[in-house]
């Protein structure tokens, strides 16, 4: 199913995607704290999580 989530796709549960948050924010501390509901939706892609990271943590970063 080509509208299907990559976390979908993967196998991913409300437990590995707050697992995957905590590690996010513990590795890049610059990014600061992320909500579900900020992640969920760059979940798409591998592709869409590094941006949505990138955009993190240049937005975070003075």
């Amino acid at each position: 199913m080509a509208a299907a989530r990559f976390y979908e796709d993967l196998g991913f549960d409300s437990v590995m995607i707050m697992q995957l948050k905590d590690r996010i924010e513990a590795r890049l501390s610059s990014a600061g704290e992320i909500s579900v509901q900020q992640l969920l939706p760059a979940l798409r892609s591998v592709g869409s999580l590094a941006e949505f990271l990138t955009e993190c943590v240049s937005v975070r970063t003075p």
